[in-house]
């Protein structure tokens, strides 16, 4: 099956104008209700890079219409460069899907997620979590508790929000 792509944005936040490319499959395999959407919810690289396109053309060939974007903040979007911030990656994953969902060529009442690692998973199970639109979920390698993984990453009093050393608990030594 082929599968064709374009260029979209669309705005989360505080008026922020998200990139993304919207792709899917050829307009004459489209189903009366139109084709399935799926969000990719990138992980800690929240840039689209070299393995979100491939997996999108996956979908897409597939017979899915996949909605890649950049977090603000991160690539071509618009935002304070290179924040974390789960809450807002939340909100864009939100207004992704609000996007997808109002396309002509997708069936509003079939939309998933796919959480591509570490934060895209978790931001996927999350979404699916608060947005009752969202109809199926996948996850790969997410975690489940966001303070402890970064509590882990660094040492005890290392970071202006860490606890001192004194107080700081670490994951057991393997």
């Amino acid at each position: 099956m082929t599968h064709q792509s374009r260029p979209v944005s669309f705005f989360s936040g505080p008026g922020l104008r998200l990139s993304g490319t919207l792709y899917t499959p050829d307009p004459a395999t489209a189903p009366p209700d139109g084709f399935p959407g799926v969000v990719l919810c990138l992980g800690y690289r929240p840039v689209v890079g070299m393995f979100a396109p491939k997996y999108a053309q996956g979908f897409a060939e597939m017979g899915y219409a996949v909605l890649v974007f950049e977090y603000r903040g991160f690539g071509a979007s618009e935002g304070p460069r290179w924040r974390h911030v789960a809450q807002e990656q939340l909100e864009d994953v939100h207004s992704a899907v609000t996007f997808l969902a109002g396309c002509a060529e997708i069936d509003a009442g079939r939309i998933a997620v796919w959480g591509d690692a570490s934060f895209g998973g978790a931001h996927a199970v999350m979404a699916a979590a608060e947005d009752g639109r969202i109809r199926c979920v996948a996850a790969t390698t997410p975690f489940a508790d966001g303070e402890l993984l970064l509590r882990s990453t660094r040492a005890p009093g290392s970071g202006p929000s860490s606890p001192p050393a004194s107080t700081a608990t670490a994951p057991p030594a393997r």
